[in-house]
């Protein structure tokens, strides 16, 4: 009568005998250290291309894999082609049409107006429809301030709810690098312009772990008459956590 109890003492002490010999095995046990590098998408400063852009779908895919007709000019298009304002760096991009009204500057695409003009995924205020606020030097901001400029042209509708038919258009400001920076550049022309900007990039914390990059430009330009001059000034602050994360 006593054989049933006995069996299942024995069964029941069969788990934790397996249990403790498992333990035993795995508490010695070393995991190798796994090291995982990757491209900063907003690196580039030596390419003409970005290994992603989110634009289109919101997703950080390649130019190549995203299904809507799209453009990147990086910063080594903007510095090799002199490009100071968007209006420059946009006049040769496929399928955009720039045009002028007085001081006034448009951007079409697919024969609408472009509005959606952002910073960073952020649309900004500006229109460019006639009689609102379109477009004009005082708006359009230095392109020295951002690392590429994406564009896309038709609807937006996976990022923008109430996206534009022709495209839109959304600037990549500069990131925080992980080495010092520290830039200095001074132009002129014939035309009377003269341009500096600054460019300065390093860490704001003793561990590290937080970093700040800020950009300043002044630049003096001739307006075509004599009397007139026209001077802008520009400046960005950008900081992030060692995470990647855009705290301002």
């Amino acid at each position: 009568m006593n054989h049933p109890i006995r069996y299942a003492y024995l069964l029941a002490a069969v788990p934790l005998q397996l249990s403790a010999q498992t333990t035993e095995q795995t508490e010695h046990v070393d995991l190798p250290t796994v090291n995982v590098t990757g491209q900063n998408r907003t690196a580039s400063r030596d390419s003409y291309t970005v290994p992603v852009m989110s634009t289109a779908t919101g997703l950080p895919i390649s130019p190549k894999d995203t299904p809507q007709s799209v453009s990147v000019i990086t910063r080594k298009q903007m510095d090799d082609s002199g490009a100071a304002t968007l209006e420059e760096a946009l006049k040769t991009t496929t399928g955009l049409n720039i045009y002028k009204q007085g001081f006034q500057t448009r951007f079409q695409s697919r024969g609408f107006d472009i509005a959606q003009i952002s910073e960073d995924g952020v649309n900004s205020t500006v229109c460019t429809m006639c009689g609102n606020n379109p477009h004009d030097a005082k708006q359009l901001t230095d392109t020295a301030l951002y690392d590429h400029i994406e564009v896309v042209r038709g609807a937006t509708g996976l990022r923008k709810a109430q996206s534009e038919p022709g495209g839109s258009i959304n600037a990549i400001r500069k990131r925080p690098t992980a080495a010092p920076l520290l830039e200095f550049d001074a132009t002129a022309d014939r035309f009377g312009t003269l341009r500096t900007s600054a460019d300065v990039s390093g860490f704001l914390s003793r561990d590290n772990g937080l970093r700040g990059r800020a950009v300043a430009v002044l630049e003096k330009t001739k307006a075509g008459v004599k009397t007139a001059t026209a001077i802008k000034g520009s400046f960005t602050a950008l900081s992030t956590s060692k995470s990647g994360k855009t705290i301002c």
